[in-house]
């Protein structure tokens, strides 16, 4: 009977050591389906689905706020950062412009070692981003604490706790063994060993430099569609949990830009023709009031188009100037709940022309209301909620559409300070809070809209960018700015 203690070696090797089979492939030099290192386990198969809706939050709202603070706590709002990533990925393609990437969980043999890493990194900046990034490379690839230069170790030494460390001293004991193993496997595996051998020795030489280890890990060119391969969008959105969501835009693998909206809790008050008259989120709220009968705009050879006007529209928020009256602006098109008699002809008694919206505003704003319309409807048909909530849900993202591109319109004709923008865009992050409730990954009916903003905490750092073509690298991420 064949011996198979060698293989069985093999194995225990692996699960400690977090290396895997690899094959490079001898066409295209790339990494076949078997180039994955179990340190990191991440791939585009573990990402939830893309959040297309969110691609209707981002027009007409003014561009992200940067993100300032970097201790990871987000108010609600919608945000930006450019920071350092790093590849979880060696032998793979970097990431070129317009690669499409989606968020996924790290997980992995090695994953809670390296979020620790990165999260120490934040409050260790003299640690050089390469430094941190052969590390990486060196768990990857099994490396022993004694293979590296103890110059290097003092180095990255802040960004090593005892775990870390105690994980590095275990893998020299099995260097060893893996080496006396190594001639007796079949040809794939020696392929496997052969390559992480070469990059271990690669990453803990201390004469190699950091442009050597990169060229090895990093492929450049075209990447050729990796095996189980996704057809994803550049700047498509994911789910990450708590309420928020997530895009990455990679340039290169060690700089990526992150966008995170965390929609904002409200609550709303309608008058009997369903119009909105009260709005609520956080510190922020807008009461609202109307002309007593709506304009009706007809164009020719169509169906009207009817439109409510505003006729005060009062600001409130967290600042002591906040406090706002805006008269005679803005208009809204009418609620799909069942309201007024909408066959008026003519303005509103004592409504100057000048006040009126023109058709062509008239009709964009109907036609991008319809737009919206789908992608909300499509969102609560596939909904699993209570059929009660989810009928809500659907109105107030319907209506919130509306009412921010009213307020926009008011803001924008009466030329107000800075505090009436926060409240058109603070409705918009409302009405991205109806549709995450519709996917039942908010909380409905909201009992607390109102008050001080809290903050949640987001740690990156469990989360990876993960492209559509697995033949590219997946990214490790923290609050590390660029």
């Amino acid at each position: 009977m064949r011996n198979f203690t060698p293989i069985l070696a093999l194995a225990s090797l692996v699960a400690l050591t977090g290396a895997s089979c690899v094959h490079r492939g001898p066409d295209t030099g790339s990494w076949n389906g078997m180039n994955e290192s179990t340190a990191v386990t991440t791939n585009i198969h573990d990402a939830p689905p893309e959040e297309h809706w969110l691609q209707e939050y981002t027009p007409e709202v003014p561009p992200p706020q940067v993100i300032a603070s970097i201790d990871g706590r987000l108010l609600p709002g919608y945000y930006t950062l450019t920071l350092q990533s790093y590849c979880l990925h060696a032998g793979t393609y970097a990431p070129t412009a317009g690669d499409g990437y989606l968020i996924a969980p790290l997980t992995g043999a090695k994953a809670d070692v390296i979020s620790q890493i990165l999260k120490r990194s934040v409050d260790n900046p003299q640690v050089e981003q390469h430094d941190i990034q052969r590390l990486i490379w060196g768990i990857e690839a099994g490396a022993g604490f004694d293979e590296y230069d103890p110059v290097f170790i003092v180095r990255v030494r802040p960004v090593l706790g005892e775990q870390e460390l105690a994980g590095l001293a275990a893998n020299t004991g099995l260097r060893h063994a893996w080496g006396a193993l190594q001639g007796m496997l079949p040809s794939p595996l020696r392929d496997a060993a052969s390559f992480y051998s070469q990059l271990r020795s690669t990453v803990t030489s201390a004469t190699t430099t950091f442009e050597q280890v990169e060229r090895l890990a990093v492929l450049t060119g075209v990447a050729p569609p990796g095996p189980g391969s996704r057809d994803v969008p550049s700047g498509a959105w994911s789910y990450i949990g708590d309420g928020i969501y997530m895009r990455a835009f990679p340039q290169g693998y060690s700089t990526t830009t992150a966008e995170l909206v965390r929609p904002a809790r409200y609550a709303l008050v309608r008058d009997g023709k369903g119009r909105i008259t009260s709005f609520q989120s956080g510190p922020f709220r807008i009461d609202t009031t109307y002309e007593d009968r709506p304009y009706v705009v007809r164009p020719s050879g169509a169906p009207a188009l009817p439109t409510w006007l505003f006729k005060s529209i009062r600001l409130r928020g967290p600042g002591a100037g906040d406090d706002v009256v805006l008269k005679g602006a803005g208009w809204v098109i009418p609620a799909e709940q069942p309201g007024a008699s909408l066959d008026a002809a003519g303005p509103p008694p004592g409504v100057a022309p000048s006040r009126l919206p023109p058709l062509a505003e008239v009709q964009d704003v109907y036609g991008r209301a319809e737009r919206v319309a789908s992608v909300v409807r499509l969102v609560g048909e596939s909904s699993h909620v209570d059929q009660g909530v989810n009928k809500q849900a659907m109105a107030d993202a319907f209506d919130l559409d509306h009412y921010m591109r009213g307020l926009w319109v008011a803001a924008r004709a009466g030329s107000p300070p800075q505090g009436d923008w926060r409240h058109s865009v603070r409705v918009k992050n409302a009405w991205a809070y109806a549709v995450c409730v519709l996917e039942g990954n908010c909380q409905y009916p909201v009992t607390d809209a109102g008050g001080v903003d809290t903050a949640i905490e987001v740690d990156l750092t469990k989360h990876v960018a993960v492209p559509g073509n697995t033949g590219k690298q997946r990214l490790g991420l923290s609050w590390r700015r660029r």
